[in-house]
């Protein structure tokens, strides 16, 4: 049961999330402190470090939910189940997540490519989604199979994909509906057919 107290956080935590927002788009990441966030959400400076640490802890909270929620997601492997099939349900739950935050989510992103500390701190993230999608696809019957890093790569490969096609036409597109037919063309191979044999590999 949710106690009073975390539901007061929970609260405290969502506001400082959005006001945060609100500044880093306003004035820019690097220009805002951890005292400004604090001034104008009402929320103690103190209690905004307990809760993410920083200002960057701020602004990757819900990336880092996220990721998280993934990993809570693909942590079981129910009989007669695939990694693969577990690792695509939860990534099209995350797709549903994403398209309720439309427009932080997009913010958050128009802020990462104008912001040049923000980049690096991008960049350990998407390491950390990495080895959790290889953890997710490395379960089951065939675990430790050189083919997983593989399969791993392939679908962190078409989630990037997705996620850049989706920001560049400004969310507009269902993104959930958007994964479902990349990952059908992927899981077809995209149609791509027999390679073709170059001229000079032609039999004489």
């Amino acid at each position: 049961m949710t106690t009073h107290w975390a539901r007061k956080r929970e609260t405290s935590q969502t506001k400082v999330r959005e006001i945060a927002l609100e500044l880093f788009l306003s004035e820019g990441f690097e220009a805002i402190t951890m005292e400004h966030i604090a001034q104008a959400s009402g929320v103690s400076r103190r209690s905004i470090y307990r809760y993410f640490g920083n200002k960057e802890g701020i602004f990757f909270s819900n990336q880092r939910a996220r990721l998280e929620r993934f990993q809570a997601l693909t942590a079981h492997i129910p009989p007669g189940d695939s990694p693969y099939a577990v690792v695509l349900r939860a990534v099209q739950l995350l797709a549903r997540d994403i398209m309720v935050e439309r427009e932080s989510v997009l913010a958050q992103y128009r802020l990462i490519e104008e912001s040049q500390s923000l980049l690096p701190l991008e960049a350990n993230l998407i390491r950390e989604w990495d080895d959790a999608m290889l953890q997710a696809i490395d379960r089951g019957p065939n675990q430790g199979d050189p083919m997983n890093k593989m399969v791993a790569g392939a679908v962190m490969g078409m989630v990037r994909a997705l996620l850049r096609a989706w920001v560049e036409g400004d969310g507009q597109e269902d993104l959930g509906l958007m994964g479902d037919r990349a990952f059908e063309a992927l899981e077809k191979g995209f149609n791509l057919g027999p390679a073709q044999q170059s001229p000079s590999a032609e039999p004489s």
